[in-house]
């Protein structure tokens, strides 16, 4: 499955490189930007349009892990307190199982397998 994924992660790097490469003057075309807020206005001189699509998926990208920031940790919470849980549960199960093991143990010692009383009724002659 790693080989897999290996190979189809490296074919699509290879189309990337390849859209890249047939489409370069597009990648390599100045703008100049402007924005006018009516306060201020803004000018940015020729700047290429793959750092404008860079720049756009990093925004994108910092938008949707800032967004799913709260879910993350609300996420990491709920973990924390259920590996918490589980493992006084456990600590509860060990405790319980070396209380029952004690009392079998402590049973055994007192009784000896003479002193065992069969609990059935000898039988009297039948076959």
């Amino acid at each position: 499955m790693k080989k897999f994924k290996l190979i189809l992660l490296l074919i699509i790097a290879a189309f990337i490189g390849l859209f890249v490469y047939q489409n370069l003057a597009v990648f390599t075309h100045l703008f100049d930007l402007k924005l006018n807020i009516g306060i201020k206005r803004y000018e940015m001189l020729n700047i290429q349009s793959s750092l404008i699509l860079l720049s756009l998926f990093l925004l994108g990208f910092l938008l949707a892990y800032f967004l799913s920031l709260g879910e993350r940790l609300k996420a990491r919470r709920a973990l924390k307190s259920n590996s918490e849980k589980i493992k006084d549960l456990e600590e509860e199960l060990n405790m319980l199982k070396g209380v029952s093991a004690t009392v079998e143990s402590a049973t055994d010692e007192d009784t000896a397998p003479e002193d065992v009383v069969s609990e059935e009724p000898p039988s009297e002659g039948r076959t």
